[in-house]
């Protein structure tokens, strides 16, 4: 069969952060990086992988540009989550000139990510 000889790359649950004990435990326990975009909270977790939670207020723009902008940064994080030196809960909260961001900046954002938490 066909499909079982293409790899499977989506953004499965186990490296999502859904619920909101989770979130708020990153904001509270967290380091924040400032983003010219996002902010973006990280903290070590105990798990067999990295999570991410995104956060995007109606300020940013219609559901369609903050769906847009939830894409972009899933698609990011998936290329580069193997790249970290540990696991870690990563949340991002969106600004309002995140409608600005593309694949390019996102990448950007979660390779100095990458070494900043090597750190």
């Amino acid at each position: 069969m066909a499909s079982d000889t293409v790899k499977r790359e989506s953004f499965e649950k186990g490296y999502r952060i859904r619920n909101r004990r989770d979130f708020l435990k990153v904001y509270e326990k967290g380091k924040p990086y400032f983003f010219r975009f996002v902010v973006v909270y990280v903290l070590r977790n105990n798990l067999e992988n990295s999570r991410l939670g995104i956060t995007i207020p109606k300020k940013v723009g219609s559901s369609v540009m903050r769906n847009r902008i939830k894409r972009i940064l899933k698609e990011s994080f998936r290329k580069v989550k193997n790249t970290f030196p540990d696991t870690f809960d990563i949340v991002i909260n969106a600004k309002k000139d995140a409608i600005k961001l593309n694949y390019v900046e996102a990448k950007k954002i979660f390779d100095s990510l990458s070494e900043r938490t090597k750190e």
